[in-house]
């Protein structure tokens, strides 16, 4: 019966399976083809999946047919296939019948069956517990009835002695969880004489403790050691420590915490969370920190030594208290992120061999000004966004930048650059490479209403303008060929642009968001971009 149910049911369930997935990816590809005006693949793919669904839709005699087959053939298929292997079950047990499995006296009076005890009569045999065995084939299962006694004995045994099979890890790890290594008296946890390392999540199998002794056999502090310690105030780290592992201390309530001289590296968010260390000296035997070591910590100052050459990324993330740092001349590179959103870091020192500054690095921070280092050669983007930032001073920096390094720094006024420098310029606060034919960034809060672009400008890069609010009316030089992507975007104040014949490319979005342009210079503007082929939604005019 289940059979001819499922005969009738399946086809009609996978037609209308293959009918909606079909129709779907017609409907999906059509809507990119629209989208993305379709390239000659994808119109191809559309025109076989339209002839698919009009196959299914309007010869639905001939695909029922085919449906109706193939589903057919494959129940037959495999029906044949279980029926093979329910033979084969019930040939095995009617073997097994042939051949009971059960104990028996031996005749010879070697012993029993199976076994090597010696049996000396046979009312030693008939003293034993019955063992029946019932064998019931029709629904495949063995009952087997063992003594009771006997089985207790087995499991007792196999309790208390482990499988010879199991590995010497496999036995450690059963002895560790049957009996922890370490103790926790009146709230101190006493990590014994010997140990070379601390385990991992001691917070999850210990109790609660407010103090550790370390031992000096201790060489390393595993990853999450003391990971969620909610009571753990305070550690003395013996010198005997040269690794800090991955998350060691993170999200502990730790307030203080001494780095003895021996530690050598201390790993990714070691003291993330730490929200209530305020302070922490890092040794000069320390020659690397991980991620996000102090991310997020409790730390007011830091300072970092000559041993440690990198900063990695996230390290005093959303540190809030964090309003000093002193770079050691051996930093060469800061990592994206490393000081971001520290809002009370109003003073830092930087090293004189800094190479490497990455995305975001001081954003949100509270410094005013900031000199780029002349060894810099690199510089991310949005380093200052959401800062207090008004001043950058680059000396004889050859930085590799783009406006968009500084074109989130909203309160940004003046782009200072010496004259000995080589590849970069600045007149009245503005930025340009160094023979002014490239304007590269206007900052943000660039104090004028009306600006005039240099005579000798011929290219405007992208982010150039970008959030400039003060600016109302830009007057571009007949000199100008190109304006770059998003070069105007999120210029709130502006109303007017005068347009120059000569302009050959605007680039993506160049005016996206400028919310208050009049209506004489968007149509101006339209007509402009019209003339060189470009689309208002290319360039962002539709986007306010």
């Amino acid at each position: 019966m289940l059979r001819v149910i499922l005969s009738l049911f399946c086809p009609v369930i996978i037609a209308i399976i293959i009918r909606v997935i079909l129709f779907a990816l017609a409907f999906v590809l059509a809507l990119l083809g629209k989208i993305f005006n379709a390239s000659k693949e994808i119109k191809e793919l559309i025109e076989n999946i339209g002839f698919f669904d009009t196959f299914i839709w309007d010869d639905s005699y001939l695909y029922w047919g085919i449906v109706v087959i193939v589903v057919f053939v494959a129940e037959i298929i495999i029906w044949s296939q279980t029926d093979n292997l329910k033979d084969n079950a019930k040939k095995t047990f009617t073997d097994m019948s042939d051949n009971p499995i059960y104990h028996h006296r031996d005749d010879s009076n070697e012993g029993i069956l199976g076994t090597d005890a010696p049996v000396e009569s046979s009312e030693q045999i008939e003293d034993l517990s019955a063992i029946s065995h019932t064998a019931v084939y029709d629904n495949a299962e063995i009952e087997t009835k063992v003594d009771s006694k006997t089985m207790q004995q087995n499991e007792e045994e196999s309790a208390i002695k482990p499988d010879d099979n199991l590995s010497s890890i496999e036995k450690s790890d059963i002895e560790i969880k049957d009996e922890k290594k370490y103790k926790v008296d009146k709230g101190v946890l006493v990590i014994p004489e010997g140990e070379t390392f601390i385990e991992s999540y001691l917070s999850d199998h210990y109790d609660y403790f407010a103090e550790v002794i370390i031992p000096s056999s201790v060489i390393k502090i595993c990853h999450n050691a003391f990971s969620k310690t909610l009571y753990l105030k305070s550690v003395i780290i013996p010198n005997s420590v040269t690794t800090i592992g991955d998350n060691a201390f993170d999200n502990s309530e730790l307030s203080s915490a001494i780095i003895p001289n021996s530690v050598i590296s201390i790993g990714a968010h070691a003291f993330q969370s730490c929200r209530s260390l305020s302070s922490v000296t890092i040794p000069n035997s320390v020659h690397s920190i991980g991620e996000g070591v102090f991310s997020g910590s409790g730390l007011k100052s830091i300072t970092i030594p000559a041993s440690i050459k990198s900063i990695p990324d996230w390290s005093f993330f959303n540190c809030h208290n964090l309003n000093s740092v002193h770079l050691h001349n051996s930093v060469t590179s800061i990592g994206d992120h490393a000081f971001s959103l520290c809002r009370e870091l109003a003073d830092i020192h930087m090293s004189n061999s800094l190479e490497y500054i990455g995305d975001f690095a001081f954003e949100g921070c509270q410094m005013k000004k900031f000199d780029i280092p002349n060894t810099v050669t690199y510089i991310g983007s949005s380093v200052f966004s959401d800062s207090m930032i008004e001043t950058i001073n680059i000396h004889k920096s050859t930085a590799n930048f783009s406006s968009y390094t500084f074109s989130d720094s909203v309160l940004l006024e003046k782009i200072n650059v010496d004259s000995d420098n080589t590849e970069f310029s600045s007149i009245n606060g503005v930025l340009f490479n160094k023979d002014c034919t490239t304007l590269i960034c206007v900052p943000p809060y660039y104090k004028t209403k009306i600006y005039h672009v240099p005579s000798t400008v011929c290219k405007i890069e992208d982010h150039a303008f970008q959030n400039c609010e003060n600016i109302e009316e830009v007057i571009l030089p007949d000199s100008l060929k190109e304006i770059g992507g998003e070069a105007f975007k999120s210029c709130l104040s502006l109303r007017n642009i005068r347009f120059s014949d000569s302009i050959e490319y605007v680039g993506l979005r160049a005016f996206a968001y400028c919310k208050n342009l009049s209506k004489e210079c968007e149509d101006e503007l339209l007509s402009f971009v019209t003339r060189i082929g470009r689309d208002r939604i290319l360039v962002g005019l539709d986007v306010k």
